[in-house]
């Protein structure tokens, strides 16, 4: 699995060509707001101390099913020789039945369900919760299978869309 080699590669490694940048949302009353809820993953910044919880969030991976993100998550905790075991990390959502988040090291392992809608949601508040965290030089994959390509076996590597419309 190549994903892995270049997560573990890069971590504590310095990168100058990153951009040392806090995530940024252009909405200017989000700061000023005194809660936001991300209802969606139980988590709020009233309740929770976002930036001690995932401040160090480096690479966040989003896949479609609940079991492959957590089987990915204890795969990177065993890869990154972390203490207790793979078995016992637990779903920071579990208060929700929507989606799933392990946070593993710098790496934050999260479900997005099917369909546009359901990925829009999802992106919608981890934007808002990696702002909340003061989480900087962040790199996001998406873990899974790529229908539509027209290729069986295939592994894909995606850096930009391919169509102009996506």
């Amino acid at each position: 699995m190549a994903l892995p080699v270049i997560l573990l590669n890069c971590i504590g490694n310095e990168h100058k060509d990153y951009i040392k940048q806090q995530v940024q949302v252009k909405n200017p009353y989000l700061d000023t707001m005194e809660e936001d809820i991300l209802y969606h993953f139980n988590l709020s910044t009233k309740t929770h101390n976002l930036p001690e919880m995932f401040g160090d969030t480096k690479f966040v991976c989003v896949g479609g099913s609940a079991n492959r993100m957590r089987a990915f998550a204890q795969f990177m905790h065993h890869e990154m020789k972390l203490t207790g075991t793979p078995e016992d990390i637990s779903d920071i959502c579990e208060g929700t039945d929507r989606y799933c988040m392990y946070k593993v090291g710098p790496v934050l392992s999260i479900s997005h369900g099917m369909g546009v809608p359901s990925i829009s949601i999802m992106m919608h508040e981890l934007i808002k919760l990696l702002h909340h965290a003061q989480c900087r030089d962040v790199v996001l994959f998406r873990l899974g299978t790529s229908g539509g390509v027209g290729k069986t076996r295939l592994i894909c590597c995606f850096t930009q869309r391919l169509q102009k419309h996506i």
